[in-house]
């Protein structure tokens, strides 16, 4: 049994960082009967950024840890600079 010098633990004892399952395991944890994403879904949050997971074989596997602890889901977004008064007046196009 291997055991980690820093922690004096058994390594079996250390909880992962991310926990990946597959879909169905996170639609019974987090959804009522009838209301779960289906695996199309799944697949095209961890695609797109919304859920973190990983997809193989075209299979969603959710980070249940990271879904659990989120309030809000959403892809990150790349937003243009912001332009101040004085950029326009002084005609900057940071474009």
């Amino acid at each position: 049994m291997a055991t980690s010098i820093l922690l004096g633990r058994d390594l079996a004892e250390i909880e992962p960082v991310s926990a990946l399952a597959p879909h169905t395991r996170a639609n019974r944890e987090f959804f009522e009967p009838g209301c779960a994403p289906t695996r199309h879904t799944w697949a095209d949050w961890i695609r797109r950024g919304v859920v973190q997971g990983k997809l193989i074989d075209n299979r969603p596997y959710v980070d249940l840890n990271a879904f659990a602890v989120a309030n809000v889901l959403e892809p990150e977004i790349e937003r243009p600079p912001q332009l101040t008064g004085l950029d326009l007046l002084a005609g900057s196009n940071p474009a």
